[in-house]
């Protein structure tokens, strides 16, 4: 996407690669961008379901596909990424929005108009579990039902701290050394100058970001079974939300687990538990 960038003269966004990640899907991207500027990647469908239900997963996290597949046949499951907001408001000439409670307000009016009302099913990792908790507290807010609240192996602050703190300092050796790394190979000094700009700012605003009321309900925390040495994912949520911490243990670990197809079935199994399939609901409960 760098080389495309420099050959065509203008910045292209890297979510039109993943968006449809072949040749032909390519170049319709290439064409419908050069034509219409507005085309819209933050919000994307991973999987047409067939059950009635709609899911909307806020994460960057490539294998997120891999959950979303996996669920089949089950819900259609949209991704609100971060990442690729930001990204599409700089290529059209926007600030980046620089506060979670911003971030949140613009996926809701995106995820609002692909369904209107609820009972919602939102999940989010890292970043994006921080997004959810926000977009969950203004849907309720706004008097709308939010029927799941779930973290994929996400800390409450949205970001793992180590434990031991003497861990910091080899997390920080260990990321200069990815840098240089790049440098060395080649990569484009300001294609990741781009990339760091922008993730800078989707940190910045995390960071910064405390809830100002509780989330009304449960939290459902799909946890990793490899911590890695860092603090217990499930810390802290208890003072996020006014019900119940319920923990799904899932397999692998915080970057591999979404691609065990034990980890579709837990969270499949907890989905159904909150909101069965209209296909499996009874006279009774759908004229209710």
């Amino acid at each position: 996407m760098s080389a495309l960038s420099r050959r065509l003269d203008r910045k292209l966004p890297v979510a039109l690669f993943f968006h449809d990640p072949t040749v032909a899907g390519l170049v319709s991207g290439l064409t419908g961008s050069s034509s219409d500027s507005g085309s819209d990647h933050t919000v994307t469908k991973m999987v047409e379901g067939s059950d009635g239900r709609l899911l909307f997963m806020c994460t960057t996290q490539r294998n997120s596909i891999d959950l979303a597949k996996a669920l089949g046949p089950g819900p259609t499951v949209y991704k609100l990424d971060v990442y690729n907001l930001q990204e599409q408001r700089l290529l059209t000439d926007h600030p980046m929005l620089d506060s979670v409670e911003a971030i949140a307000t613009e996926f809701r009016s995106r995820m609002k108009a692909i369904q209107p009302e609820g009972p919602y099913l939102l999940a989010g990792s890292c970043e994006g579990g921080v997004i959810a908790l926000e977009l969950a507290l203004q849907l309720q807010q706004a008097g709308e039902e939010v029927a799941l609240l779930g973290q994929l192996d996400t800390p409450a602050r949205g970001f793992f701290e180590s434990k031991p703190a003497l861990l910091r300092p080899i997390r920080i050796a260990k990321r200069w050394l990815y840098v240089r790394t790049r440098l060395m190979l080649g990569s484009d000094a300001h294609e990741y100058e781009w990339y760091l700009r922008i993730w800078g700012g989707i940190w910045s605003a995390v960071r910064a970001y405390y809830p100002g009321r509780l989330f009304d309900g449960d939290v459902h925390l799909f946890k990793a079974a490899r911590t890695l040495g860092m603090a217990d994912v499930a810390s802290g949520w208890d003072r996020r939300v006014s019900g119940q911490v319920v923990i799904h243990k899932v397999p692998g670990g915080h970057h591999t687990w979404m691609e065990y197809p034990r980890s579709a079935a837990i969270f499949r199994a907890a989905l159904d538990e909150i909101m069965p399939p209209v296909s499996t609901l009874s006279r009774e409960q759908l004229v209710v």
